[in-house]
């Protein structure tokens, strides 16, 4: 199945909702099937949306996977609750030393899916 690929982080936010709440990253040196480019998984907090952006080359965003979570109890600086999403994307996401393997993207993706 392939993924929603947006041509913008801008398009990404309009179709999507906004990141109104702010966002947490989730690494920046995830990688596809070559080294190159590179990666930033990040998460928004109101919709649960996790997605991957090249912001090097070529600016697209690729949609993960939207977590179910509940936004309501994240405080927007230091605390993340357990229902957060970011919280839930870390969990699964792991160690963190993952995203420098080959492919990364493609174990973050199945991973986030849970």
């Amino acid at each position: 199945m392939s993924e929603p690929l947006f041509p913008s982080i801008e398009s990404f936010y309009a179709l999507r909702g906004g990141a109104r709440s702010g966002e947490s990253d989730c690494g920046v040196w995830w990688t596809g099937p070559r080294p190159f480019p590179r990666y930033r998984v990040s998460v928004v907090h109101d919709t649960g949306d996790v997605y991957a952006i090249d912001e090097i080359i070529s600016g697209v965003v690729e949609l993960l996977a939207t977590l179910e979570h509940d936004c309501t109890k994240h405080d927007g600086v230091t605390r993340h609750p357990p229902t957060c999403a970011y919280t839930i994307a870390d969990e699964r996401l792991g160690d963190l030393r993952t995203m420098h393997a080959s492919n990364s993207l493609a174990w973050a993706r199945e991973h986030l899916r849970g």
